[in-house]
């Protein structure tokens, strides 16, 4: 799973391909919980995965209002399509992402 920064976000919703953000901290418990879920998904998955840590990304946190974490997004289109937050199963995410 690459990390995203915000200019590569832009690019990446500019570019219209669905992809999947894993927006977490350091210091969250749950998003470190997370990871190995969304290392597989990133793996199994033809859609691509990244990662973004909100405190080296302040910019995109607000632009997308991330209150909670963690919190996957996932687009299409240049437009969020599907999310999540907090803990959450493999299928869930996967099943989200299917719909993609």
């Amino acid at each position: 799973m690459k990390s995203l920064s915000t200019q590569q976000f832009n690019e990446l919703l500019t570019s219209g391909a669905p992809f999947a953000v894993d927006f977490y901290a350091g210091w969250c418990v749950a998003c470190a919980e997370m990871l190995p879920v969304m290392t597989e998904i990133a793996q199994e998955h033809s859609v691509p995965v990244y990662k973004v840590n909100i405190d080296d990304e302040p910019e995109l946190k607000e632009k997308l209002r991330i209150k909670a974490i963690p919190m996957v997004m996932m687009f299409k289109d240049g437009r969020l399509r599907e999310f999540s937050y907090g803990k959450v199963s493999k299928e869930k995410i996967v099943s989200k992402l299917n719909r993609l």
